[in-house]
């Protein structure tokens, strides 16, 4: 009866190994997918957030005190030559043009790029018939655009006409392309399966779809949903530590097994031909004993599963870290931006997008591991100067964001001077002196802000400072 304890034990240890390998597993994988629907999310909010921004330029040009003299006077050539300077404003605008309240284009479509496609559009929009919005137009290589329209109104609040700008297809490629990670297919098109932008080839068991707002588009993501290499050597580890821990339980535990099995079937010839009630009891007595030990040695089992999940939680904490500077990396900040979110609807807080000025100059000039060794100590000046409540990421090369759970400009301001002096001082290389730019912005709770929209501004207000001569802090 030894013996069959003893099996017993053996599969129950097994099982109680085997089950949080599969577990692991299985949150890996789920981990996995939701990285992929986090990061699927934020392309289609920068999609949304570019469209909003094209839109707000449209409307801009149509309130224009110079559009409203145009369309008044409806001079013809005056209009085409308003069109073909506009468009210089614009790199991206492919046409622009005006429509009047009869539908008729004002000057020559050629001179304002406009197709026969267009007015078709323009037409249904104005009936309210159009379908399918931002309309798409892909049939020229050379010209792929997309048509935003605004329409305009007199002062007796009628209907006057339509502006039109035509927006380059590349500006949601560019998005796919600073977006999109190795291994990952990437399709943006409309309901009508026109193409807008693109992003890889291949083809891929798992599949994200999701719908960009306020449009007929829709974002495919495509990969296989593959565990990443560092997530493999956990489970691989696991699976190790299982073979390794069954196989001495074997080696140590299997002769003694064999006697025991042999010595139990003589026991219970015994019993069988002498019916003894004693050594029955006797029998019952050492299983006890041997229960006993197999309890000890289950609890040996359970302490190494608890070894294994603090390797896995190590191996974890790696894969959101960069291993550089020791910042969290972008991997990180694509699965806190929902957090972010609430954090700052809950609470301030101040976004401060950073740069390293010149930094491609310092890599260029004294070469990469020089780079290396400046942004390794950037970082940890950063780290050592900031408050437990804030976060810092490493967005990509030299991109740092930290996120101020405050609302304190003057203290932001105190923090860039000191930041700034220390890391004046800090010595890489003969010569080099090291400054950064910041661009930062507010978040207030209950403004109603899409965290998004923020980071936009800051962005924009890191410009501002780099475009203002470097070295110091914009407040957008």
């Amino acid at each position: 009866m030894i013996s069959r304890v003893l099996a017993v034990a053996i599969i129950f240890a097994a099982a109680l190994m085997a089950l949080p390998i599969y577990r692991l597993y299985e949150e890996l994988l789920a981990n996995q997918q939701q990285q992929i629907d986090a990061h699927a999310l934020a392309i289609v909010d920068r999609i949304s957030e570019t469209l909003h921004s094209l839109t707000l330029t449209t409307r801009h040009v149509a309130s224009s005190q110079q559009l409203q003299d145009i369309v008044q006077l409806g001079n013809e050539d005056e209009i085409e030559s308003w069109s073909v300077d506009t468009r210089k404003l614009f790199p991206n605008v492919v046409g622009l043009a005006l429509q009047d309240r009869q539908g008729r284009y004002l000057g020559d479509p050629a001179t304002l790029r406009i197709s026969k496609l267009c007015e078709r559009d323009t037409n249904l929009f104005i009936r309210g018939e159009l379908m399918s919005y931002p309309p798409v137009h892909a049939a020229n290589p050379e010209l792929t655009h997309i048509d935003i329209m605004q329409k305009l109104t007199a002062d007796d609040g009628q209907f006057a006409g339509l502006l039109l700008i035509s927006y380059r297809l590349a500006v949601m490629q560019s998005i796919l392309d600073n977006y999109a990670m190795p291994g990952y297919r990437y399709l943006l098109k409309d309901s009508r399966g026109e193409q807008i932008a693109a992003y890889g080839d291949g083809d891929y068991s798992y599949s994200v779809r999701l719908p960009v707002p306020e449009t007929d588009w829709q974002l495919t993501i495509m990969t296989n949903n593959q565990l990443g290499d560092d997530h493999w050597q956990l489970i691989k580890f696991s699976l190790m530590t299982l073979i390794v821990v069954l196989a001495s339980f074997f080696i140590v535990v299997g002769p003694y097994i064999g006697r025991e099995l042999v010595r139990d079937i003589s026991k219970v010839r015994v019993l069988l031909k002498y019916k003894n009630l004693d050594e029955h009891n006797t029998q019952q007595e050492d299983n006890k004993i041997r229960l006993t030990e197999i309890a000890s040695l289950l609890d040996d089992i359970e302490e190494l599963a608890g070894e294994i999940t603090q390797t896995r939680s190590q191996l974890e904490l790696e894969a959101y870290t960069d291993e550089l500077t020791g910042l969290m990396n972008r991997r990180a900040f694509e699965i806190s931006r929902g957090h972010l979110s609430r954090l700052a609807a809950r609470q301030p807080v101040i976004l401060a997008l950073i740069d390293i000025d010149k930094f491609k100059h310092i890599n260029d000039t004294y070469g990469h591991m020089a780079g290396d060794l400046v942004l390794k100590r950037f970082g940890t000046l950063l780290k050592d100067n900031v408050r437990s409540s804030d976060e810092i990421y490493r967005l990509g090369g030299d991109e740092l964001l930290v996120v101020f759970t405050s609302n304190n400009i003057d203290y932001l301001q105190k923090w860039y001077a000191n930041i700034s002096a220390k890391l004046s001082k800090l010595h890489v290389r003969q010569g080099v002196v090291v400054t950064f730019s910041a661009g930062a912005t507010q978040l207030s709770p209950g403004s109603d802000e899409v965290f998004t929209d923020a980071m936009m501004r800051a962005d924009a207000a890191l410009y501002s400072a780099k475009k203002a001569g470097r070295a110091r802090l914009v407040v957008g």
